[in-house]
């Protein structure tokens, strides 16, 4: 069992709203983790803060024994920790291919002025990202569609599309921000399946999520914020059956009986 992510007393605020307070929390590479609560609770603040997207007013961001807190988003990214954001961010006149593709320039060991200038490069590079692309397609399911306009493609598969995107440079963690929202049952089953295949295949994951039910299937550790503080910790029975988070969020629809 290994430490992946740790985070100790972290705190933002933005003028005299303090988003997150304090907290701290540790990823294993054993388990599925979720960072649940209501609206406004600090959990799209904390991966931002994760990632890099914002800089923290104190605390420490330690990613796989390293300390992140100073680092950019695209530095972040490149030691293997991507996140995933609550909208789409796809290109939707383009294919699902080169959607997907995008996620892999970041990658690419040519620039932009050699791109221009040494063709036969930039064809190998193309190639090489397009065979990646496909084998994530056929991973997640989507290759019979891979040339198919992205727009022209159900909410659904649009999300497994991005998800796709974030793939392609191999994250040893996935930041996933509301990953199942907007999905309708059969395609959060889907989402499950694919999420469970991800972990298995070694890519650990975090989650921010308001379906319990896909919370409850496959997370082995659940952190509770409100009002940007971490008020319970633990596995999904222990989370079910507190008290103050069933008060706080969860209602009594969702108590262990």
């Amino acid at each position: 069992m290994q430490i992946i992510l740790q985070v100790n007393n972290l705190t933002k605020s933005f003028g005299g709203l303090m988003a997150v307070n304090g907290l701290s929390l540790v990823v294993q590479d054993d388990s599925i983790h979720a960072l649940i609560g209501p609206n406004g609770s600090g959990k799209t603040t904390t991966i931002n803060l994760l990632s890099g997207v914002l800089k923290a007013d104190n605390g420490d961001i330690i990613f796989e024994n390293k300390n992140i807190n100073q680092m950019q988003t695209y530095e972040i990214a490149r030691m293997g920790m991507i996140r995933t954001f609550q909208n789409l961010k796809l290109f939707n006149s383009m294919t699902v291919i080169e959607n997907v593709m995008i996620g892999g320039h970041s990658a690419t060991k040519i620039g932009l002025l050699r791109f221009l200038y040494d063709i036969n490069s930039a064809k190998k590079e193309e190639k090489s990202l397009r065979e990646r692309a496909e084998e994530v397609l056929e991973f997640i399911g989507l290759y019979n569609v891979k040339d198919e306009t992205v727009k022209n493609l159900p909410y659904g598969k649009q999300k497994m599309v991005e998800l796709g995107r974030t793939l392609m440079n191999n994250p040893k963690l996935l930041l996933l921000d509301e990953p199942a929202a907007g999905l309708n049952p059969t395609e959060r089953q889907d989402l499950v399946k694919l999420l469970e295949k991800l972990f298995n295949n070694g890519t650990r994951l975090f989650l921010i999520e308001h379906n319990m039910d896909v919370v409850m299937n496959i997370c082995k550790r659940i952190t509770v914020l409100n009002f940007g503080k971490k008020i319970a910790e633990g596995s999904p029975k222990e989370i079910q059956e507190n008290e103050e988070v069933i008060k706080a969020y969860l209602g009594d629809k969702y108590k262990k009986r």
